[in-house]
């Protein structure tokens, strides 16, 4: 059975075990000696932290021997960094690389709540522990929040306690010996803030994080105003007629504040098109003729404008089956659209007052009960109409 050491903070002890959060029979994960006293929230570490133009997307951060190195996405090196980078800000976010001190945070969030920080909560509670606050002031912090009395229940039992932390931070079934011993520590006085932070520190959870950390930890620093990050999608080629939905819900602000959205459309020549229905994070557009549209979304927190993100859709032709020309096709029985590309398939006869514009919406009225004689070859009907002034004008024939 694991043997338990009493450390202090502040006239308080907090005991901390060395078995892991992972049944009576591993071993622990011993806090190492030069994070021992962060953990306890000792005096704030120095923290170096540079602050960088631009998005955090404009660089390009590697693991080396050393620590970490950051460059340009072109390659170039960044001038009057630190030699040893700890955090950096960015104009989006900021992100932290001593894992030492940001890790055992990220996975106490991630094992009270079974879920990913979000940047702002993590921002806030990784800028106490720099101040001072113990981990188990922060665990005790957690547990008692709304969300984590939803997840593990308003007054659970020690055993539906221990239960649910196998279920929510190692993700699998508790085994006898586990939760023999877990009631066992429990009883004997350990906090659930003391047991909470050892599943959070067990090597079984900790192994579960590293990859979603080992690039650093992307946080947002309390008192910082961040500006929001446009995030776009949208089928990048469409046909003509297609409703195509433009999502930006994607987009993110670090401060967690509302994102005003505005749109904005290039269109090929001919097209009247528009983007419509722009709700939430979403809009439409439905492209009327072939060519590029180029889709501009821009975005504000209400303190600070995000980048332009821009999309261009390529839209095509709807496909027609080349049909030869009969002379009888009748406006009121066709699509706008089909007519358009039967009209640029060479049925002229389609564009009954010879403006350039097939099918006009004063042109569809009912057709001849009777058709006439068929023409010779390379001849086309045009359909009698009529007139806005209300003079009718006969049908005829003429060259395709």
């Amino acid at each position: 059975m694991p043997v338990f050491s009493i450390l202090r903070h502040c006239g308080a002890a907090l005991l901390i075990s060395t078995l892991a959060a992972c049944g009576g029979g591993q071993s622990a994960s011993e806090a190492v000696p030069e994070r021992t006293a962060r953990l306890l929230g000792s005096a704030a570490p120095n923290i170096a932290q540079p602050v960088l133009p631009g998005d955090m997307s404009n660089y390009a951060i590697s693991k080396t021997a050393a620590g970490y190195a950051i460059t340009g996405n072109d390659g170039a090196a960044i001038p009057s960094l630190p030699s040893k980078l700890t955090r950096i800000q960015f104009a989006d976010t900021s992100l932290a690389l001593d894992l030492e001190t940001a890790g055992p945070i990220y996975r106490l969030y991630q094992a009270a709540f079974n879920r990913r920080p979000d940047v702002g909560g993590l921002g806030y509670w990784l800028a106490n522990f720099d101040n001072g606050l113990s981990l188990e002031k922060i665990a005790e912090a957690f547990i008692g929040s709304a969300e984590f009395r939803t997840l593990y229940g308003a007054a659970p039992s020690d055993l539906q306690f221990v239960t649910a932390l196998y279920n929510n931070v190692l993700h699998r079934q508790l085994d006898q010996a586990g939760l023999a011993y877990w009631l066992s520590v429990l009883r004997q006085g350990l906090s659930r803030p003391a047991v909470l932070i050892q599943f959070a520190e067990s090597p079984e959870n900790v192994a579960q994080i590293t990859p979603a950390i080992a690039a650093g930890i992307v946080y947002a620093q309390p008192g910082i105003n961040y500006r929001p990050v446009g995030k776009l999608a949208v089928s990048q080629s469409a046909t003509v007629g297609t409703t195509l939905t433009l999502d930006a819900s994607g987009s993110t602000d670090a401060n967690g504040e509302a994102i005003a959205l505005s749109w904005s459309l290039e269109r090929p020549a001919g097209s009247l098109s528009a983007i419509t229905a722009a709700t939430g994070g979403t809009a439409k557009l439905q492209p009327d003729a072939a060519g590029i549209y180029t889709v501009t979304l821009q975005l504000s927190d209400g303190k600070m404008a995000g980048l332009p993100v821009k999309a261009q859709i390529t839209v095509s032709a709807a496909a027609v089956t080349p049909i030869a020309d009969s002379g009888i096709y009748k406006c009121n029985a066709i699509s706008q659209d089909l007519a358009r590309a039967l009209y640029a398939l060479g049925h002229t006869y389609l564009d009954r007052d010879h403006d350039g514009k097939p099918c006009e919406a004063n042109d569809k009225l009912l057709e001849p009960a009777v058709l006439p004689p068929t023409p010779s070859t390379g001849m086309c009907w045009v359909n009698g109409y009529t007139r806005k002034n209300g003079t009718y004008v006969k049908g005829y024939w003429r060259s395709c």
